[in-house]
């Protein structure tokens, strides 16, 4: 099951957004920045096609950083529905 984490601050996972333990340890602003950024992806298609589709590049991935993620997404763009 793919994840994302989002600087140790949050995760994206199939049924929703979670703060971590370690966001503890955040300044409010770099929290507030990792929950706005996990929950503005959390409806990925990319994401949602390997949770609820059984397919498509994220597809068995497991738990990838924030900066991986972003990588994945610049390499098979947006999502046209055809991956």
């Amino acid at each position: 099951m793919c994840s994302v984490s989002i600087d140790d601050g949050a995760v994206i996972l199939c049924n929703g957004v979670f703060v971590t333990e370690k966001a503890l340890r955040l300044t409010p602003e770099r929290l507030y920045e990792d929950i706005t950024f996990a929950l503005a992806h959390e409806t990925d298609m990319h994401l949602l096609d390997a949770w609820c589709g059984g397919r498509g590049p994220l597809l068995g991935m497991g738990e990838v950083s924030k900066e991986r993620y972003l990588q994945l997404l610049d390499i098979y763009g947006r999502y046209d529905g055809r991956i």
